[in-house]
Formats: structure tokens, sequence, C-alpha cells
């Protein structure tokens, strides 16, 4: 894998719901569009999609647990992904409940649909999938003595590749719900999927 974030400004983009802060500021997004790179994670189409005006609408990487179901990675959307221009999908390695993984080529993808996703993705439209080395995810999941998040595995990759800089903004490890839509309901009630 090419090394996406090396000496360049990064921003990696969460779906915590204080950054309905930002509303009336600015600088967030400012800070955001500003990055040479702009990372969000699992469902950040979504955001991309509901906030633009909170956490832009550029997604160049997406982390991407590439399980499919709306609480975790999101059924992957070849047209959004194309629409916002991903320039790449990266992935975590499949790992156990405590997040030991032995296999560097093996991924969380149950569904014959992703694969076939990505391998279109990947073969007309020039859009590549990696998955983050092994080494580095089960020092994390060691680090953590757990399966890690999506999103902590970002923070641990991204700087392992030494950026300029990393912006990180809409992180609150659970602490609060994501912003509604995230998980793909819509911003009125849904009674199904909450966020």
């Amino acid at each position: 894998m090419p090394e996406l974030f090396k000496d360049k400004t990064v921003a990696l983009v969460g779906p915590a719901n204080y950054l309905t802060l930002f509303k009336k500021d600015n600088e967030n997004l400012s800070k955001i569009e500003e990055c040479d790179v702009v990372v969000k994670l699992n469902n950040g189409i979504n955001l991309s999609k509901m906030y633009s005006n909170l956490v832009s609408n550029r997604i160049d990487v997406l982390y991407n647990s590439l399980l499919d179901n709306c609480a975790n990675g999101g059924i992957l959307n070849v047209e959004d992904v194309i629409k916002f221009k991903i320039k790449q999908i990266i992935t975590t390695p499949k790992s156990d409940m405590k997040g030991i993984a032995i296999n560097q080529k093996s991924t969380n993808i149950t569904n014959d649909q992703t694969f076939k996703k990505l391998h279109l993705l990947h073969n007309q439209h020039n859009i590549p999938t990696s998955i983050v080395d092994i080494n580095l995810y089960n020092f994390v999941s060691s680090a953590v003595k757990c399966k890690p998040t999506t999103g902590v595995v970002a923070l641990y990759d991204i700087l392992s590749q030494k950026p300029k800089s990393l912006y990180v903004t809409g992180f609150n490890f659970f602490l609060s719900p994501p912003l509604k839509g995230y998980w793909g309901a819509k911003k009125e009630n849904n009674q199904k999927i909450p966020y």
C-alpha cells in the first residue's frame, strides 16, 4: 500500500453528534477542507450526504470494516464511492473477538456482493482496497485489550505513516450517539435504526 498520509495534512472525521455544535462556526469545516487528505469511517458517506456543512463532502480515503450491516461498515454503495471521488478504501484484517488477526489477506467480508463491488471499483474505476497491516492491527488490539473499532485502527494507521499533521474531529469513543442518519436512518424519527 502506498503511503497515503506521509508528510501530508490529514483530517480524520468521525460521526459524533457533538459536531452539531459547529453549525454556526465554520472553523471545523475549514480545518477539514484545508487538509491534503480527508478520511471518513464506515458510513461516512452518509455524513457527507447529510452534513456537508459540518464535515465537508470530501472523502479521499474511506476506512470501512466491510461488515455489511448498518451498525458497522454499512452496505457499500458503488455509485456513492464514485460520486464522492473516494481514492482508496482501507479495511481491517479478520480477527477474533480479542482482536487478534492471523492472516494479512483475510478480511471481514462475508457477502459475495461486497467482493464484486470492490472488484468493480478497482478494475473499472481504479479505486483500490487495501488491508491495514496485520502487525499494526494486532498492536492496536493488544493496546486496547479488545477488538478495536475502525476509527481507532484508522487513527493508529494514519499516525504510523507520519503525516505532517492530523486533525481529528467527530470522535467521542461512543460516549454519545453518532449524528442522526450515520447508520442509514433519515433525520426524522426512525424506530428501526435510531441513528
